[in-house]
């Protein structure tokens, strides 16, 4: 058996990637059920996620869909992108040329070449599961949030792995896996939301195997399929695709959304310090509270939620002691 190297490994799917021609940007293998996926990932977890005016990074870009759709949809200032792949890096290249604030970049998968906290929001997709080395998936995370000044975003197929490295080209592991080892770079989970595609899957899962047993036993990621297999796995969908969000899951592909921890003492000194400067023009009593927190974020003093707590903390006891004054 050949052991797992990521770089070789998503190259190879490249060079499968190619032969579909156009501009295709399912990253593994294409067929209707990942492309039903795929559209309901961009509307329920890429297009609820604030890209506005931002720099984003991406690491693991693959054909460029995810950075072409940002870039489109959401005027980002700056869009970064990091992958292992040579060939991912050229496919994109050429997907992504008409884009003039998109900057693409090949790593080795450890190190990323970006200043400390230079980037707003950072995200992976599917990509940290495909990471089964301890060592590089550790790293990798910890040069994320070294480059991540506020927001990172992942979204990795969970499941009920507790492992850190194994065999192979993936490992399905629990959300607790991915909470503390951000955690241990100073990122705490906010958000937790999963895609539910669960009937789909199920018939996807069921079909997929009919098919490669009778018609593709040697199938590799990323290979084409053949009309039958498309039928075969594609018509159900269209029925089963309105069951989907009948079930609410807890494995398959997650949204989970992670915020710098913030110290909170500094922060409430911000606030103190705006609230006071603030108090020396304010003679009628105004509350802060409409106002104070707006100020705040423009002067760059909040960059996150915990932040943004903070401030409104401190603006309601500001607003209690103007009160008291007016009387």
């Amino acid at each position: 058996m050949v052991k797992y190297n990521p770089e070789t490994y998503w190259s190879r799917v490249g060079q499968e990637i190619e032969k579909r021609g156009g501009q295709n940007f399912i990253a593994g293998d294409d067929n209707p059920y990942y492309r039903y996926k795929r559209l309901k990932f961009l509307k329920i977890f890429l297009d609820t996620i604030d890209f506005q005016a931002k720099v984003i990074l991406e690491v693991g870009f693959g054909p460029g869909g995810n950075l072409r759709h940002i870039a489109t949809h959401h005027n980002p200032t700056i869009l970064l992108g990091a992958d292992i792949s040579q060939k991912m890096y050229d496919i994109a290249t050429r997907n992504l040329r008409s884009f003039s604030n998109i900057q693409l970049t090949k790593i080795d998968g450890m190190h990323l070449p970006f200043e400390d906290q230079s980037v707003d929001t950072s995200l992976t997709v599917t990509v940290l599961q495909h990471i089964t080395d301890e060592a590089m998936l550790k790293r990798l995370v910890q040069e994320i949030c070294r480059a991540t000044r506020a927001t990172i975003t992942i979204m990795e197929d969970i499941g009920k792995s507790h492992q850190l490295a194994g065999e192979g080209a993936g490992i399905n592991r629990t959300v607790d896996i991915y909470k503390n080892i951000f955690a241990e770079q100073g990122f705490q989970l906010r958000q937790l939301q999963f895609l539910n595609t669960k009937i789909s899957r199920w018939w996807f899962e069921f079909s997929w195997r009919v098919y490669r047993r009778l018609f593709s036993r040697q199938h590799h990621e990323g290979d084409q399929i053949g009309a039958i297999g498309k039928l075969l796995i594609g018509l159900p969908i269209a029925i089963t695709r309105f069951l989907d969000d009948l079930f609410v899951e807890d494995q398959n592909l997650a949204k989970m959304v992670f915020d710098r921890k913030t110290d909170r003492l500094q922060v409430a000194g911000a606030a103190t310090a705006v609230s006071t400067n603030y108090n020396t023009i304010n003679t009628q009593g105004v509350p802060l509270s409409p106002f104070l927190p707006a100020r705040c974020v423009s002067a760059g003093q909040v960059r996150t939620h915990a932040e943004l707590e903070v401030i409104q903390n401190a603006t309601a006891t500001v607003d209690t002691n103007l009160a008291f004054k007016a009387r």
